[in-house]
């Protein structure tokens, strides 16, 4: 019995082997056979990328086809492959029957084969067996025809009914480039592949949406589906001059975004080639900000006067930075302040004449900052382009204190000037001093305020004519 029993297990877990070795066998071949699934993903892959680049091709066969009056030529097909960077010289092999092989990477080689007429060209895609990749199914495809790329393939092909582009009149810089966008009705068409032309290839160049800017001039940009619906869209794109060469200082106008999305009708102030890089300033006041003080006592009301006294020139340059947008900007100050150097302050503080009464000393002497000049290359510079004036009274960064032995006045400079005293531009009192009554006063004012902006180096122009009614419009 004992002798059955143990055969008896063997024979069962011999059995059992069987089954074990039978499965995982079934196993190896799902994962490594020829329909496992190591090899399902690796046509997958390869059918994705052929995919990418039949749509790539047939891109570029609409193009030459649009060249050439419906014809795909198989040379000027070829030659555009290589403009477009689709293939090189090194991966286009002749095959000495009339037909070439382009191998754009490496294990995906593609037939060209020109058709009898020698007016259209064929195309032999490696497609995986029972693989779709748009128009093709199963084995190697080959593709016909000129302007009418792909096919329905599987499941649904949704055609374009109208192409637009988002900008009708754009504008590029000689050396720049700039990329259209065209858009599709439906919004969901299947293949939004264009090809691009460019009426004037001397004006301006287009490859795949971006144009670039060649010398002044206009040409006409025209996109044209590849799903077969043969719809097209048209733009004059105008090459202009660089940013740095139109926007010159004074009468030159320019729309800056604000960090907030505000629109801001700025005006040049300094040009690129100028120590202070490209300066624009708002061409009117943006805010109207209160200065000074005067609530309170005697001594609270003074002594916070004498503190906006001296942070004026910060708290008018960080009201600029409110406005700064450094998308566009490097930099944000206020009018009057040193175009290079906006913090700028003078050394030490004030300290009244001999002949000042000592009541006015002792409260004044070691606490005022001194006066300084930081206004006077604004001043100049818009005095010279006639954009002082815009019918309100502004800020200036900048401070001045009016010392007579009768008198003494702290002022923050503002134009225009409410008092031109020895050839100073001074403007708003925030507190003085009369000895002679032995009495005080603070003040609190509010005006208008004139942001200065530096603009990036990169910027450039997209449309606009620099005008007051049309001024520039910029981006980077």
């Amino acid at each position: 019995m004992k002798n059955r029993r143990e055969q008896g297990i063997t024979l069962i877990a011999l059995v059992i082997t069987m089954i074990i070795i039978f499965i995982l066998a079934g196993v190896s071949l799902l994962v490594f056979g020829k329909n496992g699934l190591v090899e399902t993903a690796k046509e997958a892959a390869l059918a994705q990328k052929i995919a990418e680049y039949k749509t790539l091709i047939d891109s570029v066969k609409a193009r030459v086809a649009i060249k050439n009056e419906g014809n795909v030529p198989i040379d000027k097909f070829l030659d555009e492959l290589k403009k477009q960077e689709v293939v090189n010289d090194s991966q286009i092999k002749d095959n000495g029957d009339g037909s070439y092989t382009i191998t754009p990477e490496p294990g995906i080689d593609i037939i060209v084969r020109p058709t009898e007429d020698g007016n259209n060209v064929k195309i032999e895609y490696p497609i995986p067996d029972g693989v779709d990749i748009g128009g093709n199914t199963g084995g190697n495809s080959n593709e016909t025809g000129g302007n009418t790329q792909g096919g329905s393939g599987t499941g649904t092909n949704i055609k374009a009914q109208q192409i637009a582009f988002s900008i009708n009149s754009p504008k590029v810089e000689v050396g720049k480039t700039l990329t259209l966008t065209v858009t599709f009705t439906p919004s969901n068409t299947s293949n939004k592949v264009l090809a691009w032309t460019s009426s004037d290839e001397t004006v301006a160049t287009i490859n795949n949406g971006a144009v670039t800017g060649i010398k002044e001039g206009t040409t006409v940009i025209t996109a044209t589906t590849t799903d077969g619906s043969n719809l097209t869209a048209t733009c004059t794109v105008t090459v202009i001059k660089s940013a740095t060469e139109l926007l010159k200082a004074g009468n030159t106008y320019v729309n800056y975004i604000d960090k907030n999305g505000n629109t801001i009708k700025c005006v040049v102030l300094y040009e690129a080639s100028s120590q202070y890089g490209l300066q624009i300033i708002s061409a009117d006041s943006v805010a109207d900000v209160p200065i000074g003080y005067n609530e309170g006592g005697w001594n609270q009301s003074i002594s916070n006067g004498i503190e906006q006294y001296n942070n004026a020139i910060k708290i008018l340059n960080e009201k600029a930075t409110e406005y700064l947008n450094e998308t566009y900007a490097t930099s944000a100050r206020c009018v009057g302040s040193v175009p290079n150097n906006p913090s700028s302050e003078p050394s030490g503080y004030f300290y009244c004449n001999s002949n000042q009464s000592s009541w006015v000393k002792e409260s004044t002497n070691g606490k005022l900052k001194k006066t300084d000049t930081n206004y006077v290359t604004d001043y100049n510079q818009m005095e010279k382009l006639n954009i002082l004036d815009i019918n309100k009274e502004y800020w200036l960064a900048s401070r001045f204190v009016y010392d007579l032995s009768s008198y003494l006045f702290i002022h923050i400079r503002a134009f225009p000037t409410r008092n031109e005293s020895h050839g100073e531009v001074s403007g708003v009192t925030m507190c003085s001093w009369n000895p002679t009554e032995a009495s005080t006063n603070a003040n609190r004012e509010t005006l208008g305020f004139r942001p200065v902006f530096t603009l990036k180096s990169g910027i450039s122009i997209t449309s606009g004519t620099g005008s007051v009614n049309d001024p520039y419009n910029i981006d980077v």
